[in-house]
């Protein structure tokens, strides 16, 4: 792969990023002003919280209006040194592509998207639609494409520190050297890769549309409900990690209590709650009386939860 021009830039602030989204409903949308790849990659509106994360409100409530995104775009624009790169982040993978393919589909307009006429909104589907069957295209026509890391792990590699005088540019350094690489891995080598950390964003994803709810107390606002595997994520295989049924939607009390194995479920989906917790922490962490069973459980949790009370629940007695 060719040098990326972009270091040819090694002074000059006069950059601008710009970032699009294209999601379900809306066509290919500037969703923020960033002014550095931080954040456009790993900030609260950035790539990673839009099609990863997205357990904040403001996300949420976009997902909510404009359907679930596909795909992010950021480039640099504005620039007197001529640069043609430019990243395309899907759920689970991030590829460089032609800043020009990506520049000249045509941005939309998103206020007011609410009190759009019906009619408007039909016409805006189909645009998306067909936007992302373009980008897909771009998408899998580049050869260049590394996995999504997550900003607590591999994700440093990429933002280093930032705390200094670091250069944005070598952010896409970063990102050039790791296409490099991966290009001289093999085809098995990077399937692993992929399939070890597209993970936890899929796996919520899958348990919001499963449960809709908390699968215990009923709470609806899914920005804080946590993605509960129930055989933990250290001990599952790649295939595990990702069934939908080896996971409960929880609030965050419960999720704590469940992970450090407090409270464990039956197969009926009753709730078995160690001694360790007082009736006092009962009611701080969420658990009461009338709501502590799950409801909507099917043979393939069994395993899972029969697991979960093996190894996990109260496992300092075992």
């Amino acid at each position: 792969m060719k040098k990326l021009v972009i270091d040819r830039i090694v002074d000059n602030e006069k950059y601008q990023l710009q970032s699009c989204v294209c999601s379900e409903r809306i066509s290919w949308r500037p969703v923020y002003n960033f002014s550095n790849l931080q954040q456009a990659i790993f900030g609260n509106d950035g790539a990673y919280s839009l099609l990863y994360d997205y357990s904040g409100l403001r996300i949420e409530a976009q997902r909510d209006e404009y359907g679930e995104p596909f795909y992010c775009g950021i480039w640099i624009k504005d620039l007197e040194v001529d640069i043609d790169e430019a990243l395309l982040i899907s759920e689970d993978r991030i590829a460089l592509v032609s800043r020009d393919d990506l520049a000249r589909i045509e941005k939309v307009s998103v206020d007011g998207y609410k009190h759009w006429p019906l009619a408007d909104k039909a016409f805006h589907q189909q645009t998306a639609d067909e936007i992302r069957l373009k980008l897909s295209a771009i998408f899998e026509k580049s050869s260049k494409k590394i996995p999504f890391p997550e900003p607590d792990s591999e994700g440093k590699r990429f933002i280093k520190s930032l705390k200094g005088t670091v250069e944005q540019r070598d952010i896409i350094t970063e990102l050039s050297n790791d296409l490099n690489q991966a290009d001289s891995a093999s085809e098995t080598e990077k399937e692993a890769v992929l399939k070890s950390r597209v993970g936890q964003g899929r796996f919520r994803k899958q348990l919001i549309q499963y449960w809709n709810k908390c699968a215990v107390t009923g709470c609806e606002t899914h920005s804080l409900l946590r993605a509960s595997h129930i055989k933990p994520w250290a001990d599952s295989d790649n295939k595990e990690r990702l069934d939908v049924h080896n996971g409960l939607l929880l609030t965050p009390g419960l999720d704590t209590a469940f992970d450090l194995g407090l409270i464990t479920f039956q197969v009926n989906g009753e709730m078995l709650i160690s001694d360790k917790i007082s009736e006092d922490d009962l009611y701080y962490l969420g658990i009461f009386p009338n709501k502590r069973n799950v409801e909507g459980l099917k043979a393939e949790h069994e395993k899972y939860l029969l697991y979960h009370y093996e190894y996990v629940f109260e496992r300092w007695l075992k």
